[in-house]
């Protein structure tokens, strides 16, 4: 069964979109129910570049972690959809 947020988008196990996004991504909580703050939101990030075959350099992973702080999780879901989507 597929995963879905509660608004319709299907996920993945991070709450990542992994289909065309209708409705903003609302998966901003881990199963466990803790919020996903920045730190989580880089790792997300990280680990989406990294499965689409990015390399990555310091400089890339600074930003990374710049966006995630600054980025709420809607906006972080959706840009790791796009590269999740374009990965597959």
């Amino acid at each position: 069964m597929t995963k879905t947020d509660r608004n319709g988008n299907a996920i993945n196990d991070f709450g990542v979109p992994t289909g065309p996004i209708d409705a903003e991504p609302a998966a901003a909580y881990h199963a466990d129910g803790s919020f996903k703050d920045a730190a989580s939101k880089e790792a997300i990030l990280l680990d989406t570049l990294r499965r689409a075959g990015v390399e990555l350099g310091e400089y890339d992973r600074s930003t990374a972690k710049h966006l995630a702080g600054f980025f709420d999780w809607q906006m972080m879901g959706t840009v790791a959809s796009w590269i999740e989507r374009a990965r597959r």
